[in-house]
C-alpha cells in the first residue's frame, strides 16, 4: 500500500501491472476488494485536503475550528465576511456555514468542503461534500479517476464504505466516513 501511496503521491502514474502487484502483495490480503482499495486510498488523500482547509481557515481566516465546529455560525471569524477572496492564496474563496468552511477554486472549479468536530478537528469526510469534491474535479488525478462515474452513478463509491467500516479500516460517523 506504502509503494502505491507513494508512487501516486509523486504524481507518476503506475502500470496496471504494478498495481496488481502491490495490491496483490500478501501485507494486502485483507479481504477486500480493489473497489474498496481505491476508496480508502481516496478518502486518505482527501483527510489531507481537509487538513488543509482547517489550516487555511486557522491561518488565513483567522478562525478557529474547535468554536466553528461546537458553535457553528455563532463560531464564524467576526472580523471578517462570511464568504469572500483567501488571503495569500490566490483563486481560493472560500465560504463559511454552519459547522463548516467551503474552499472553492475559481478556476479549476475544485471544492473541497468540510464540517469541523466539536473539538475542532478536520477529519470526518462528510460522504456528501466528498461527492461534491469529486464531481467538481475537471481534471482528476489517477486514484480519483477509479471512483468518479456517470452522473446517475456519481455517488456509487458510498457502496464501499460500510464494508471498511467492517473491515475495521474506518469510523462511521451519521453522514460521514
Amino acid at each position: 500500500m506504502n509503494q502505491a501511496l507513494a508512487a501516486i503521491g509523486s504524481g507518476s502514474i503506475p502500470t496496471q501491472l504494478d498495481l496488481r502487484r502491490w495490491l496483490n502483495s500478501p501485507p494486502l490480503q485483507s479481504g477486500l476488494d480493489h473497489w474498496h482499495l481505491w476508496t480508502l486510498i481516496c478518502l486518505h488523500r482527501h483527510l489531507n485536503r481537509q487538513r488543509w482547509v482547517g489550516y487555511i481557515v486557522e491561518t488565513r481566516l483567522k478562525g478557529e475550528l474547535g468554536r466553528i465546529g461546537s458553535a457553528g455560525a455563532f463560531g464564524h471569524p467576526e472580523s471578517i465576511p462570511q464568504q469572500g477572496p483567501v488571503p495569500d492564496e490566490p483563486g481560493w474563496h472560500y465560504f463559511f456555514h454552519g459547522r463548516g468552511c467551503c474552499l472553492t477554486h475559481c478556476v479549476t472549479g475544485t471544492i473541497i468542503d468540510v464540517d469541523f468536530t466539536d473539538d475542532g478537528t478536520p477529519d470526518r469526510i462528510d460522504r456528501y461534500f466528498y461527492s461534491s469534491f469529486l464531481e467538481s474535479l475537471k481534471e482528476p488525478e489517477f486514484p480519483e479517476q477509479q471512483l468518479r462515474r456517470s452522473n446517475s452513478l456519481r455517488h456509487a463509491w458510498q457502496v464501499n464504505v460500510e464494508g471498511l467500516a467492517d473491515a475495521g479500516c474506518l469510523e462511521l460517523c451519521t453522514g460521514s466516513a
